[in-house]
């Protein structure tokens, strides 16, 4: 019974031993737990950062393009009102009278010269010039 006590005090022994404070095997350990952990915590935030600045980038980029486009559209549709709003004071000044009168100055040679000179200066929305 004795020797069951001995083993047994020499297995408990050997159990603490392992976990001594004092052993340097067990801080180096400790320390290198920790270190790992830290690495991978910081490369983590890190990743999340990067992730998070690129996306506001992206964003910041698409609303910058959308501006653009929404810019040349207005211009391109100002363009094109101002044609017409030239067409109609031309018609206006010419003091036309009746359907008659308007069909033959609309249908002629001159005024189709005059409606191609407007619009061989401007391009349309796609960027083609107008024929």
């Amino acid at each position: 019974m004795r020797q069951e006590r001995s083993g047994a005090n020499s297995i408990s022994y050997c159990v603490r031993s392992a976990f001594d404070r004092r052993n340097p095997l067990n801080w180096l350990i400790v320390v290198g737990v920790l270190l790992i952990a830290t690495i991978v915590i910081g490369t983590a935030i890190t990743v999340l950062n990067f992730r998070e600045r690129a996306l506001t980038n992206r964003e910041r980029e698409l609303e910058n393009t959308v501006l653009l486009l929404a810019r040349h559209f207005d211009r391109q549709l100002h363009d094109f009102e101002a044609i017409q709003n030239d067409v109609v004071r031309r018609i206006e000044r010419s003091g036309l009278a009746s359907p008659d009168e308007f069909r033959r100055q609309v249908s002629g040679e001159r005024f189709h010269a005059n409606l191609k000179g407007l619009a061989d200066g401007l391009s349309d929305v796609a960027g083609n010039p107008c024929v």
